[in-house]
Order: structure tokens, then C-alpha cells, then sequence
């Protein structure tokens, strides 16, 4: 209980805040009760994102107009060229992608452009894309969304028609092939899809390799796949 010493009940309220501060506790509690175990709603697709799905689905566009629809303020665009007949297909834009505007961006980026130097590749001469152009904020494509941008991630893909069919990470595998990275890859799998058919490539995301350097030594054999499946 507070006394009538001002000095002592300052220093008292002092301590009691210092100690609330170093549980953890920064916000004033409200007057109405909350329920913070309650499940948070699930992340929607965002109405850039739906409206890719519905044009790919109501037209058969060219790979310029898939291109245009998966640009805008919040999206990061697919990036290189088709020429070389060499795709990269991540999940979704990282963080340091949105802030640069393209697709591996940042530390993970910068070790992407490694890997494609050490197989005789600079970014501009493959092509990458993504199979959501906008990042939901649990990271993750919600299992709702899934099967509407993945049907327009194989018309995009279908466009591009790529030789090698590079899946970057288990999300892209999982997608594509049906099975994690770590069932996948090691191998070249034959798939057509929408009629263009191609190879394609488990590995790892470059993020991956950042967190498990140990498993370069695996991505390097993937590289190595990937040159041979080019050269054939």
C-alpha cells in the first residue's frame, strides 16, 4: 500500500514498473477483455493476386501480359529472359525482394548470382518468376489460395516453355512435382505442362543455403544437373 512519503511511493511505483517492463509488459491493458488465443483469420489472397488468377483463367495470354499483370506496387515482377531456356521458380518474393524490386534479392539474391556465375550464367541470361508475385504476411501460400495460383504459375511457365525447369525451395517442388525438395532432387524429371514439355529440378532456395551452408555441396551437384540437362 502507498504511504504518505511521496520519495517512497515514487520509488515504489518506479520499482513496480521496472519489474512489469522486464516481464514483458509494454502495452496498457484495455478495459474490454480480449481473447488472445482466439485464431487469427486467415491471410486472403490479395486482389492483385486474384486478379492474375481470373485473366490467366479467362484468356490465353501472351508471356508479355502475364508479365504486365504480375507487376504493381506490391508485386515483384518475373525477371530475366526466356532465351537461354532456363526458369527459376521460387514460392513468393522475399523481404529484400520487395525492398530491391526484383526476385532474390538481398544476401540470398547475392548467392544466387554465385551459383549462376559458377555455371557460366549471369541473372539477365535466365529467367525467374515466382508462383505468388506478392508476399502474404505469414510468409507461407495459405492452402485456400494454392491451387488458383498455381494454375496460373503453369500457364506462366507454360509461356516461358524453359528447357530446364529449376524449382527453388519445397513449396515450388511440392507445387510442381508433388513432392518435397529432399524426395526430389538428384534427378531430372520429365514433365509437360500445358502441352510445352521440359525438365525439371529440385533444390534448394538460396535462403536455405544461407541457414544449412553444409548443403551446398548438394546444390553444386544441382548446378552440375542443370548444365548437363542444358547441354543435352
Amino acid at each position: 500500500m502507498l504511504g504518505g512519503d511521496d520519495s517512497n511511493d515514487a520509488a515504489l511505483i518506479d520499482s513496480m514498473l521496472d519489474w512489469w517492463a522486464q516481464a514483458g509488459v509494454d502495452t496498457a491493458i484495455a478495459e474490454t477483455p480480449r481473447d488472445w488465443l482466439k485464431p487469427q483469420p486467415r491471410v486472403a489472397v490479395t486482389a492483385q493476386e486474384a486478379a492474375v488468377v481470373a485473366e490467366v483463367a479467362t484468356a490465353p495470354l501472351t508471356l508479355e501480359a502475364v508479365q504486365a499483370l504480375r507487376s504493381g506496387p506490391f508485386a515483384v515482377a518475373p525477371g530475366g529472359s526466356v532465351a537461354a531456356g532456363l526458369m527459376f521458380l521460387a514460392d513468393m518474393p522475399e523481404p529484400d525482394d520487395l525492398a530491391e524490386g526484383r526476385l532474390l534479392g538481398g544476401p540470398a539474391g547475392r548467392l544466387f548470382d554465385r551459383m549462376l556465375a559458377a555455371i557460366g550464367r549471369e541473372r539477365d541470361a535466365v529467367y525467374t518468376a515466382s508462383i505468388a508475385d506478392t508476399r502474404t504476411p505469414t510468409g507461407r501460400i495459405e492452402a485456400g489460395a494454392m491451387a488458383a495460383l498455381l494454375a496460373a504459375a503453369c500457364h506462366h511457365v507454360a509461356l516461358a516453355a524453359p528447357r530446364v525447369l529449376v524449382l527453388l525451395g519445397d513449396t515450388a517442388s511440392r507445387a510442381i512435382l508433388g513432392a518435397p525438395v529432399a524426395a526430389m532432387r538428384g534427378g531430372l524429371h520429365p514433365i509437360t505442362i500445358e502441352g510445352s514439355a521440359m525438365h525439371a529440378i529440385a533444390t534448394f532456395h538460396p535462403r536455405t543455403l544461407l541457414q544449412h551452408p553444409l548443403a551446398k555441396a548438394e546444390a553444386w551437384a544441382d548446378l552440375r544437373r542443370i548444365t548437363g540437362a542444358l547441354a543435352a
